[in-house]
């Protein structure tokens, strides 16, 4: 198993960051799509911290610190989603642009398997997709 340190030095903005949210609703998120995960954020950037994931979070959308975002993860487990080609410098500034205007919303404890999980709607929104 990679350490945590390692694998945040390997990140890269528009990364894809899947964890699992040991918490009762989110449990079920999982059960009804039928994997591990029920949670997902997006690296937006970098700070003297480390890696920065953007994230539809209970009550707000935030961006948090990649190793707090991992540590709240079931057992610390977490899978990382890599485009196939590195964001260009006007994707990155989108994403940031993106992401700004979605901060701060609450989150919509909803679920319905036809619109899909709250988070990966919001980094889907991120994302441009």
């Amino acid at each position: 198993m990679t350490p945590i340190s390692e694998l945040e030095n390997a990140l890269r903005t528009g990364d894809i960051v899947f964890t699992r949210i040991p918490g009762f609703p989110f449990r079920q998120i999982a059960d009804a799509t039928g994997t591990w995960t029920n949670h997902v954020g997006i690296v937006v950037g970098f700070n003297s911290a480390g890696a920065v994931v953007a994230e539809s979070r209970v009550p707000l959308s935030r961006r948090t610190r990649f190793a707090n975002f991992v540590r709240r993860s079931a057992d610390g487990r977490v899978a990382v989603l890599r485009l196939p080609r590195p964001l260009s410098d006007a994707e990155i500034l989108r994403l940031g642009q993106a992401m700004r205007c979605r901060l701060g919303r609450l989150y919509d404890t909803g679920f319905n398997l036809s619109v899909a999980q709250r988070c990966v709607r919001w980094d889907r929104a991120l994302a441009g997709t």
